[in-house]
């Protein structure tokens, strides 16, 4: 994923609706790949929880799959669930 200085001075980020001057990701939008294009959303880094979350320590050592997922909290995102 690649990391932007600042927000994109028209938009605002995904998770919290802000345009603080703060770094972002474009995180892309399933569905939405035409050709090479696809779209996506720009989300501040700070806003963004990422988690790793492995069945047992045997199986992360053996490079089994893994789950990534995002900690959402509905209480400080200004996105409708």
């Amino acid at each position: 994923m690649h990391r932007f200085k600042s927000i994109n001075k028209e938009g605002v980020c995904a998770i919290c609706g802000s345009n603080r001057d703060e770094p972002v990701v474009l995180v892309p939008i399933d569905g939405t790949i035409g050709g090479h294009n696809e779209e996506a959303v720009q989300v501040h880094l700070d806003c963004i929880d990422l988690r790793l979350k492995r069945t047992t320590e045997k199986e992360s050592n053996e490079g089994m799959p893994a789950i990534l997922y995002q900690v959402f909290d509905e209480k400080k995102s200004k996105v409708e669930v």
